[in-house]
């Protein structure tokens, strides 16, 4: 819901939006003085090392 808001996104497009979200990932954002932005997406940078890659759902 924040990505909903962040982005202004209708129910269509925020569906399009939740379908590749993997499980655990992480989503960033930038707060400014008069702005939010959505800084990063669906990363998993936790589970990139070889041991943690079966911990990865895919899309």
């Amino acid at each position: 819901m924040m990505a909903r808001h962040l982005l202004d996104l209708d129910i269509a497009r925020m569906s399009h939006l939740l379908v590749p979200i993997r499980n655990c990932s992480i989503h960033r954002v930038m707060v400014l003085p008069d702005v939010q932005i959505l800084a990063g997406f669906n990363a998993t940078p936790h589970l990139d090392g070889p041991d943690r890659s079966y911990a990865r759902t895919e899309y």
